[in-house]
């Protein structure tokens, strides 16, 4: 079983004290005059004049090792959220996704990429001016698809372009529903359909099944976790029609 992150944290802290440190030594005293009262038996122990306590909570601590333990406890802060380039943006600095229903309209002149690989995310970095990122068994999460962002930001880095040049976006399917009573069973139902599939990754996971009403800012929130410039909403059912309602809630 792995070792709790604060228990982690606190054998880290105390690595590198002294064992004299960690506890502390009673000094000798000199024997109590009669005009004072005696010691209460749970009474801590003095201290040579001067010293101050040392708990083990505050002892100083090997810089690196606090560098290490700092890192561990943010790697387990990541899995339902990792962090991705947008959670570091300052408030004014944070822009608001862009949201395309269908087949976004490009210029003619716009090269697209859509890369399943790393040597595909250094071609497309070097070529494309949009980069359209999705979900699949190699990426089957919002997490994994935040660290694939990030490589495209540093194959980027690397051939020395300018993120703000490439537009990178997130393939989406959505479905809509009445209310959230209808919401939540469709999710369930498209958790059984992926159980009875027997798939080693569960789609039903990375899509957005919301009411007409949360769909802007759950599908925002979707590219801000992913790290994403925008979305292209697919509908899982319905069609046109569908689409049309989708492009009426975005507008």
């Amino acid at each position: 079983m792995a070792q709790p992150v604060l228990d982690r944290a606190l054998a880290v802290a105390t690595r590198h004290v002294p064992a004299a440190a960690r506890r502390v030594v009673p000094t000798r005293r000199a024997p109590a005059t009669p005009d004072l009262a005696p010691a209460p038996a749970h009474a801590a122990p003095a201290l040579a004049p001067g010293r101050a306590p040392v708990s083990p909570l505050r002892a100083p601590a090997d810089p690196r090792d606090a560098a290490r333990s700092l890192g561990a406890q943010r790697e387990s802060r990541v899995g339902t959220s990792a962090p991705t380039a947008a959670d570091q943006l300052a408030p004014d600095a944070e822009r608001a996704p862009v949201v395309h229903v269908g087949a976004p309209a490009y210029g003619v002149r716009t090269v697209e990429a859509r890369p399943e690989s790393e040597s595909g995310i250094a071609v497309a970095a070097r070529t494309a001016d949009v980069i359209r990122l999705g979900f699949s068994v190699a990426v089957p999460s919002v997490g994994a698809l935040a660290r694939v962002a990030a490589l495209v930001e540093d194959a980027l880095a690397e051939v020395g372009r300018d993120r703000s040049a490439v537009r990178v976006l997130l393939d989406l399917e959505v479905v809509l529903a009445g209310d959230e009573r209808t919401a939540r069973r469709k999710r369930s139902h498209l958790e059984y359909l992926d159980a009875l599939a027997g798939l080693s990754w569960a789609p039903a996971d990375t899509r957005v099944v919301t009411t007409a009403d949360r769909l802007v800012a759950e599908v925002g929130e979707v590219a801000r976790r992913a790290g994403v410039d925008g979305v292209v909403l697919h509908p899982l059912a319905g069609g046109a029609e569908v689409e049309a309602e989708l492009r009426a809630l975005v507008a």
